[in-house]
């Protein structure tokens, strides 16, 4: 808990500077998106897998790089077309998650219940 805390605590610190020498340019920032959901998309999916039994970090690797490369390659589809279709890759994402949060919050309280 301690170390879920700490992360918090720097990533707002290191959010509210304002020049960290971090700077992301708007066509590029499409991308970006796309890239943070699909890697929390993947994070969110393997943490609600049910069977432990089956977690292998090689698999985990290769889902999060597939996500990667079909929600990238959609925006970047999107951009030459000149339509906005990443919106479907954020929609799809979103249910995506919310789907594996509400798992992940039914098997904690589950769990709860049987401790």
């Amino acid at each position: 808990m301690l170390f879920v805390l700490s992360g918090i605590v720097i990533g707002i610190l290191i959010g509210m500077l304002p020049n960290f020498g971090i700077y992301i340019d708007s066509k590029h920032s499409i991308y970006m998106l796309l890239l943070i959901l699909a890697i929390i998309n993947s994070i969110f999916t393997i943490v609600s897998k049910k069977n432990i039994e089956d977690f292998k970090i090689s698999y985990c690797f290769i889902y999060i790089f597939i996500d990667i490369i079909i929600a990238v390659g959609i925006g970047f589809i999107s951009d030459k077309l000149g339509l906005p279709l990443y919106l479907a890759v954020i929609f799809a994402f979103g249910n995506n998650i919310y789907k594996n949060l509400s798992l992940l919050v039914v098997s904690l309280v589950n769990f709860k219940r049987k401790a």
